[in-house]
């Protein structure tokens, strides 16, 4: 009697192969969504990089005063403007359909351990938003060390820190 040779793959065989690519599928997409908006928000975090630049420089020259610190073009405070530190305008995002515009909001707590803190807010829309329905917001605190003597920026908005990192 002649054997008979299998031709093809068994049922079991097919449905092995499609429950491992399920399983591959269901730990790369959200990772790969993770990927894509850590991506867009580097772009917007490089677009700060001037306003941050300008804030540190005005506030090692003010004693760090947060107050004096926070305008652009309209003179603040004892008539200190970003302007003269290198940053004539808020630079806009090149991809308008990433963020808003960035705004600046400065105050001065008491006390040398709190000196000026300078907040940089950028919104997020819907195009980088994890959630599209509530649009995530990053707050770039400037502030002092420990030590006091280095400036650092904290994330204290919605957008989690894995993004921003």
């Amino acid at each position: 009697m002649k054997k008979q040779l299998q031709k093809g793959f068994t049922l079991i065989e097919l449905m092995i192969v499609v429950a491992i690519i399920g399983i591959l599928a269901s730990i790369a997409l959200p990772a790969y969504q993770d990927y894509i908006t850590k991506a867009k928000w580097a772009g917007v975090l490089a677009e700060s990089t001037p306003v941050k630049q300008a804030i540190g420089q005005c506030l090692q020259d003010n004693a760090n005063m947060g107050d004096r610190c926070a305008t652009i073009g309209a003179g603040g405070p004892a008539n200190i403007d970003l302007a003269d530190y290198g940053l004539a305008a808020i630079p806009q995002p090149a991809n308008t359909g990433e963020s808003t515009p960035l705004t600046i909001a400065g105050t001065v707590n008491a006390g040398p351990a709190t000196a000026g803190i300078v907040a940089v807010t950028i919104t997020a829309n819907a195009n980088i938003s994890q959630t599209p329905s509530t649009p995530d917001t990053l707050i770039m605190t400037s502030g002092l060390d420990a030590s006091g003597t280095r400036l650092v920026w904290t994330n204290t908005g919605t957008v989690p820190n894995k993004f921003v990192k």
